[in-house]
């Protein structure tokens, strides 16, 4: 699949989150197999990682907040638009796909014309497709660098 960067990427998760602590290993012996469209893969893919703790964001549509949770531990809460009526949130689980402090953004890229166009800082994406939390320009930066941290599962 492609990110919204537009770089090629695997993404794979188990049915239940992994507890805090577990070890986890990733191999791909991939080295001079076809990677399509006249790319070939270049080596091996040999990392390790170990799950940290547990960080959740929870999205209550119909009240317009955002809680973060470290571990069962409320950590903070803050407002958002959770879209429009025309454009809702979705619902579902959503995984944090990437985190940047800044990013000039427009509504051409994701199909809504020339409606709007911001700089905007602390940006968390949650989906290839390009579904992401951002700011509002008068929302405090330090809740949303609260969120941009402790949304990341």
């Amino acid at each position: 699949m492609k990110d919204h960067s537009g770089k090629d990427r695997i993404d794979w998760r188990p049915k239940d989150p992994w507890p805090a602590g577990t070890k986890v290993s990733v191999k791909g012996a991939l080295d001079c197999l076809d990677a399509g469209n006249g790319g070939w893969f270049a080596r091996d893919y040999d990392c390790s990682f170990t799950v940290g703790s547990a960080h959740r964001a929870v999205v209550d549509v119909p009240s317009h907040t955002l809680t973060m949770y470290d571990g069962d531990c409320q950590v903070g809460q803050v407002r958002g638009s959770a879209g429009s009526a025309q454009t809702p949130t979705r619902g579902g689980t959503h995984t944090v796909t990437s985190k940047i402090r800044a990013e000039a953004m427009d509504s051409q890229t994701i199909g809504f014309g020339d409606q709007w166009s911001l700089k905007a800082k602390w940006v968390v994406y949650r989906t290839a497709s390009g579904r992401f939390s951002t700011p509002h320009p008068g929302t405090s930066p330090s809740a949303w660098r609260t969120t941009a941290t402790d949304a990341s599962a």
